[in-house]
């Protein structure tokens, strides 16, 4: 797989709500070579912050690539603030998805739902359901959702301030029931992910799961992010982050 080390402009850096940003770069060399799953490290090159911080990536198209990201602690508050300039990225990075053919259904929870929006448009028909606690975690999505098509989409929030009160997984059993999908994807926390994969299991139907782990080197050689699989251990950045949900979730997984 393809992979370079490069300065992308900053061409937008916005927040979305609920500490959620928008981050939008031009990168001639990074954008044409990335497929929905994958991810880069990025450089906050604030001087402080030595390592690397993993970035799913939610679009690439030509020479611009499309992030949502939240911030979680010092690094991604300082990248929050970065309005021109360059970030370095080291990508793409891991393994994605593979679109199927026919309708697939997409599971998101929180930021989870981005780079789902890469792999929705590369997928001829898609249902989405798309999750979070509340309005502000997941109002971005509708946005991104919203401009295509081929994409029937459904939100979900916990209070109820947004779409339909519940969890993702709520509206799973009669969306199968209704329906044929090719396949399930899925992205976001991890007790989420293994309630879709209960599901889909239940309804006979394959189904992808997208895991985060903390990374190092995002490129397989500091083994911060090894996993227990069923065919042996792995790990996340390179082996994955996308998945066959039964090679990861069964009894005896460690995560």
């Amino acid at each position: 797989m393809s992979k370079q080390l490069a300065l992308a402009e900053i061409l937008e850096n916005t927040p979305l709500g609920g500490n959620i940003y928008k981050l939008r770069v031009r990168s001639k060399e990074l954008a044409p070579l990335c497929i929905p799953g994958q991810f880069v490290q990025i450089g906050v090159n604030d001087g402080a912050h030595v390592l690397r911080r993993p970035l799913s990536i939610a679009s690439s198209n030509g020479e611009e690539m499309l992030f949502i990201y939240q911030v979680r602690g010092e690094g991604t508050a300082f990248l929050a603030r970065c309005q021109r300039g360059t970030v370095s990225l080291l990508g793409p990075l891991g393994n994605g998805f593979s679109p199927a053919l026919g309708h697939s259904l997409l599971i998101g929870g929180g930021v989870g739902s981005a780079p789902l929006y890469f792999l929705a448009q590369k997928l001829e028909k898609a249902t989405g359901v798309f999750g979070a606690r509340d309005k502000e975690a997941i109002v971005w999505a509708q946005d991104l959702f919203g401009g295509l098509c081929h994409v029937t989409a459904h939100y979900l929030t916990d209070d109820g301030s947004f779409g339909q009160k519940g969890l993702s997984v709520d509206i799973l059993p009669d969306l199968l029931q209704q329906d044929e999908y090719e396949a399930i994807y899925t992205c976001g926390p991890e007790p989420m992910m293994r309630a879709v994969f209960a599901v889909a299991k239940s309804f006979g139907v394959k189904c992808f799961v997208s895991l985060e782990r903390r990374m190092g080197c995002g490129l397989g050689a500091c083994l911060s992010c090894t996993i227990k699989t069923l065919k042996g251990r792995k790990k996340v950045c390179s082996d994955g982050p996308v998945f066959e949900a039964g090679e990861v979730f069964f009894d005896g997984y460690e995560g």
